[in-house]
């Protein structure tokens, strides 16, 4: 019987080519006896050792047998075992694959933290809700304004024509009675305040009560209103 040079395969008499690798066959090794065949070589040390061996006698290398394969010349059987990974390598990548997690987990806590601090809580019915109070509340500063600048617009024709009694109508009771008594010096001037009174601005407003400043030669001044009982804007202050 002859075996192949490259795989130790057992040829066929006559065979020109390894059935199990395809090498090419130029010379028939003659058959080893069988102490031959029961040996194979450490590929770490080169020492011999026996079929079953799992361990090289040696060095300790993981090595095992390929079975039915000879120790032939130069040919070395493939050890069926790898050497063993250190436990102390393994360790080192537990604890490395441990830190990056731990690592990427404090990074996302951070960008997550940086959008809340920056940004906030977004909610779009909270926003909508504020939007539309906002809104209803221009709209009722515009109606509110309309009626204030109306009564506004009784005083200044009243001051304009120097007419006490439509002065008296637009005045609280309150107000009314502090200046009722001053009527006849007030005559003088109120021509003058009508005119100053025309570039009035509202000042704040709200449903009972409004402020209009104005500017005089004296200086700037206010005009308070407050809605009375009757549910008409009356003039407290001037």
């Amino acid at each position: 019987m002859n075996y192949c040079v490259k795989c130790g395969n057992q040829l066929k008499p006559n065979a020109k080519f390894c059935g199990k690798c395809g090498a090419v066959i130029s010379k028939l090794e003659p058959q080893p006896n069988s102490d031959q065949r029961n040996q194979f070589t450490c590929l770490k040390c080169g020492s011999i050792y026996e079929k079953g061996t799992k361990f090289c006698i040696s060095c300790g290398y993981v090595v095992g047998t390929v079975p039915g394969t000879p120790n032939v010349g130069h040919f070395q059987a493939e050890p069926v075992y790898s050497n063993p990974v250190p436990v102390q390598n393994t360790k080192r990548r537990s604890g490395r694959k441990v830190l990056i997690t731990l690592f990427s987990l404090l990074i996302i806590i951070g960008i997550g933290l940086a959008g809340l601090y920056f940004y906030g809580t977004y909610d779009p019915l909270e926003k909508k809700a504020e939007s539309k109070t906002a809104e209803q509340f221009k709209v009722q500063q515009k109606i509110i304004g309309v009626k204030t600048d109306s009564a506004a617009m009784v005083v200044e024709n009243a001051f304009a024509k120097s007419d006490t009694a439509a002065l008296a109508k637009v005045l609280s009771p309150t107000s009314l009675n502090l200046t009722r008594k001053h009527f006849s010096k007030l005559l003088a001037y109120m021509p003058a305040f009508a005119n100053d009174f025309k570039n009035r601005k509202l000042i704040y407003s709200n449903e009972r009560y409004a402020v209009f400043g104005y500017e005089t030669a004296k200086g700037k001044f206010t005009a308070d209103f407050c809605l009375g009982d009757h549910g008409k804007w009356m003039l407290m202050r001037f």
